[in-house]
């Protein structure tokens, strides 16, 4: 996948949701903060069925420092697995609940 350009990393940056809002007041302290551009680079992967995604998934948390511990409770140990690196999960969005039509990035 292509990186995220310059123009559109700005643009997250100045007119996010909540600076928008904060436009109304003067002094807006998080407006043009760049600590919160997500998804620069983006990936895809594709499953033949719901159940390869939930492996997968499962997989991604495994390899998560912070939820190695509960992962290997369900039988998921990338150690075992021979997954040497980890991952820091920032976020995961459910488009598939009931309700979460998908919208934007």
């Amino acid at each position: 996948a292509e990186l995220k350009g310059m123009g559109r990393c700005v643009e997250k940056a100045g007119l996010t949701k909540d600076n928008a809002k904060a436009l109304l007041n003067s002094g807006n302290q998080y407006q043009w903060r760049y600590d919160g551009v997500c998804d620069i680079v983006r990936g895809a992967v594709e499953f033949e069925n719901m159940t390869q995604m939930f492996f997968f998934l499962e997989l991604l948390i495994a390899c998560d420092p912070e939820f190695k511990a509960d992962a290997k409770e369900r039988g998921w140990d990338p150690d075992v697995l021979g997954i040497k690196q980890g991952i820091k999960l920032l976020q995961i969005r459910n488009r598939y609940g009931n309700g979460k039509a998908a919208r934007g990035g």
